[in-house]
């Protein structure tokens, strides 16, 4: 109990995770909302909660996260690089 009142340290930036969103036959995800046949379909959130309404068509996951990366001008940074940004 007393671990949980400990704040947990978290990072400034937000880590990202890409998934594909599964769609039926005819297009229709789970909720009911269409987005057609063809490649396969991806989504993003972060690790703090906060999902996106933005949708990437691609074939692969690593070209997903290229597309995204590309689209929401997030940098690709070494480990190294990183740690000298980091305050």
């Amino acid at each position: 109990m007393v671990a949980s009142l400990i704040p947990e340290k978290k990072s400034k930036l937000p880590k990202i995770e890409v998934y594909a969103v599964r769609l039926d036959r005819q297009g229709y995800d789970r909720h009911g909302r269409y987005f057609g046949v063809g490649e396969k379909l991806w989504n993003w959130y972060d690790d703090r909660g906060y999902g996106r309404d933005e949708y990437i068509r691609a074939p692969t996951k690593s070209e997903a996260v290229r597309q995204f990366r590309e689209k929401l001008k997030i940098p690709r940074y070494t480990v190294e690089e990183w740690r000298q940004r980091m305050p």
